[in-house]
């Protein structure tokens, strides 16, 4: 749910500039701590730090931009970039200490493989990304002071850089930009010291006062984050021992391949500089520590130590020692050797099988943790003979042959590729900072990167065709593409589920394959998760200040179920244009609304005035007044008008009865150039009828008026009919009339 929410952010940034998750209003009463918190302006924003949202929002403008893509599977692409660079920058690190090609290859293979790394770069987790930023400002440091050729002042730079964006992802690693400036302080001579502490702290700077600034147009707080009510330590030894050595949540359990840091922690105390080895450690240690004091130290849902991610680059160096130190001995080699395939196999056990159907076969959710009979790989293996199904979109056993090669074939080209070029690599005996330089690497960077592009969407076209292909998303897609196609500048988008529907899937669909900019608000409609009524105030006080026009969704709603909350809400205060019904989908209705506020280039509108009229029909049936908004119109605009009515409480029309409001041209009554039908009443189906016996209702109607029409004066007349006979129901006032004049509005020249 926290990578939904993350994507979400980012998604909403990229689509319309606001970094909100409204489309995760569900969420509120999903969890006891939801990802998100409701604002006063109406809008749900994530606790979490905005950097990851920001990170995934290029690949959601592309994947909107190209057609036929699923924006959702394109945006989970960043966390799978930002793994293979910090394996690149593994490399070269390690090359910059003294290690040997190979050595240092074979280490970032291992942070790659045997790692719980693998496993997160299919997720959308910051935590990655922080493990790539403090790699990023300690290995700058380091070249800082030991590669002359490379100007001293842009590497600090870079790592103030890279520290300062730590925080933009997990607000805590502020503490690390402190760690790295005691080092500089310390090694850098005194002359110079300020200027380039100066330089390394000016980032920090201002990445601190854009958090500030984020946290105020979300919270109305400068230090506001989200997790004020969530700020819980427990006992850190738990946590401390649990994260490394617990079947369920410990790093050498996960990943066997980690275990050599114990052979490599002495070599590299002899090999590093002293302030050097104790800044690696610093980091190690804090992250460490003050995630095992944490009171979700474990992640709960989630593979491994999640937390220790942000480190996991650091500690390879002491693999790469042990390494480098038992690579002289061939049972030592062997033993290496058990150690990746081990841990190899356990990330491929927790690929084969979704987590969340390791978590229905036990029983709580702590249940695993200690207990080494639910060691998740394993068990994610029983699960598997048991006779689940491969997770993986190229295995579909149901499609008749199992592989879907346009899948599969895509990344097995780029893997043939990157590991020839891999064994091309490892023969050479050069420094691989000295082999960046040359003619044919710079040619193959040219041919590779967009070969690998082109083979990445022809593989997101692959599994977009798949999730596209489910009956589900089959009977959802019209709707999609009618929202795609019609929406507006200044729509906004309602939808209400049912309980126990499928709403995170509905949420990440529309997402996905909505290519429109539209701010959309997904919730629970009845039920214990559902919406409450603050809520729902404060989200229809959003749509009246900054939509002007309204769609409504209703999940799976059929003709024979009763008017929703929402939907009643909207029948009294909105204006409805049209609705139309996505048989195994939903209803779909699209108002306009008398919002308040105007947008760039609009007049603000005249409020509302409320005319009485007080005129009964037969039936009991009386309309009471009438309120018009403005009564000077242009071609295509919208007239919205509002009429209350009353009912007896005996004796009432016995069929579905009907409103209809016509727009009539003066000069000619019988050109009828706009009209609105609306269901008033239905005591057959009491359910469905908005107004019941002896009720008073408001309802309200919007027009189009056509491109085409004639400037002029038009007459507004009101009257019911029977549905099923369509025959008018008279005045009971002694007029002869089945109709009510209204008013008369002007329509000027020109168009809206």
């Amino acid at each position: 749910m926290d990578e939904l929410a993350v994507f979400t952010a980012g998604h909403n940034f990229a689509q319309y500039g606001q970094a909100d998750i409204n489309p995760l209003i569900w969420t509120n009463h999903w969890t006891p701590h939801p990802p998100g918190i409701m604002s006063g302006d109406g809008n749900l924003y994530t606790k979490k730090a905005p950097g990851i949202s920001f990170l995934v929002a290029p690949l959601v403008i592309i994947g909107h931009a190209v057609p036929k893509l699923n924006t959702i599977h394109l945006g989970l692409l960043t966390n799978s970039i930002i793994t293979a660079m910090t394996a690149s920058l593994l490399v070269i690190w390690l090359s910059d200490l003294g290690y040997s090609p190979k050595i240092a290859m074979f280490t970032s293979l291992g942070y790659g493989l045997c790692t719980i790394a693998w496993i997160y770069a299919r997720m959308l987790w910051g935590l990655t990304v922080l493990g790539l930023l403090i790699l990023i400002a300690v290995w700058a440091v380091y070249r800082a002071e030991t590669v002359q050729k490379i100007s001293r002042s842009w590497m600090i730079f870079l790592a103030g850089l890279a520290a300062a964006l730590g925080p933009a992802f997990r607000f805590e690693s502020a503490v690390i930009i402190i760690f790295i400036g005691v080092y500089l302080f310390q090694k850098l001579n005194f002359s110079k010291k300020f200027p380039f502490l100066l330089i390394y702290g000016m980032p920090s700077l201002l990445v601190g006062m854009g958090l500030l600034y984020f946290n105020y147009i979300r919270f109305v707080n400068l230090g506001e984050t989200g997790y004020s009510q969530e700020i819980m330590f427990h006992a850190p030894w738990t946590g401390a021992y649990s994260m490394l050595f617990s079947p369920g949540q410990g790093l050498f359990f996960y990943s066997p391949f980690m275990l050599l840091i114990f052979f490599g922690m002495r070599a590299t105390w002899q090999r590093l500089d002293r302030s050097y080895f104790l800044l690696i450690a610093t980091i190690c240690l804090f992250n460490w520590l003050f995630y095992s004091s944490w009171f979700a130290w474990g992640g709960i849902w989630n593979w491994g130590p999640r937390f220790l991610l942000p480190i996991l680059p650091l500690m390879m160096v002491f693999v790469a020692e042990a390494l480098q130190a038992l690579s002289a001995y061939r049972l030592m080699r062997w033993g290496t050797w058990l150690l990746a395939s081990i841990s190899i196999m356990f990330n491929i056990f927790g690929m084969i099988v979704d987590f969340n159907e390791y978590f229905a076969h036990i029983e709580s959710n702590e249940a695993f943790i200690f207990d080494i009979a639910n060691f998740p790989p394993l068990a994610n293996w029983r699960i598997f003979l048991e006779g689940y199904p491969l997770d993986f979109m190229w295995y579909q056993a149901q499609h008749g042959f199992p592989l879907q090669l346009h899948i599969l074939c895509p990344p097995l080209i780029i893997l043939i590729f990157a590991a020839v070029n891999l064994i091309a690599m490892m023969k050479h005996t050069k420094q691989i900072s000295h082999q960046s330089e040359t003619a044919t690497w710079y040619m193959s960077l040219w041919i590779a990167l967009p070969l690998t592009c082109y083979l990445t969407l022809q593989m997101m076209w692959g599994t977009a065709h798949i999730e596209s292909s489910h009956p589900q998303a089959i009977a959802d897609m019209p709707m999609i593409e009618t929202l795609s196609t019609t929406a507006q500048n200044g729509d906004m988008l309602f939808v209400t589920l049912p309980p126990y529907s499928d709403v995170q899937e509905f949420s990440t669909r529309s997402m996905a394959y909505q290519d429109q900019p539209l701010p959309m608000f997904i919730w629970i409609e009845e039920g214990s998760r559902s919406i409450k009524s603050d809520e729902r105030q404060q989200v229809w006080q959003n749509a009246m200040s900054n939509a002007t026009r309204l769609w409504y969704f209703e999940r799976w709603h059929n003709i024979t179920d009763g008017l929703t909350l929402t939907a009643r809400h909207l029948n009294q205060t909105a204006f409805l244009l049209e609705d139309m019904t996505y048989a195994d989908s939903g209803k779909l209705s699209l108002y306009a609304i008398a919002n308040t506020k105007p947008h760039a280039g609009q007049v603000s509108r005249l409020s509302e005035t409320i005319i009485p009229v007080n005129i009964p029909f037969e039936f009991g049936i009386t309309l009471l007044d009438f309120s018009l908004f403005n009564n000077t119109f242009f071609a295509n605009d919208i007239l919205k008008l509002r009429l209350t009515w009353q009912t007896a409480t005996a004796q009432l029309p016995p069929k579905a009865t009907i409103v209809f409001i016509q727009v009539l041209a003066e000069s000619d009554p019988t050109q009828n150039v706009s009209q609105s039908d609306r269901l008033l009443i239905d005591m057959q189906n009491p359910h469905q009828s908005p107004l019941l016996p002896g009720q008073t209702m408001s309802q309200g109607y919007a027009l189009y008026l056509p491109a085409d029409i004639s400037a002029g004066q038009y007459m507004i007349i009101v009257g019911l009919y029977d549905a099923k006979t369509l025959q008018r129901l008279k005045r009971a006032d002694g007029s002869p009339d089945d109709f009510l004049y209204l008013t008369t509005v002007i329509l000027n020249t020109g168009m809206k």
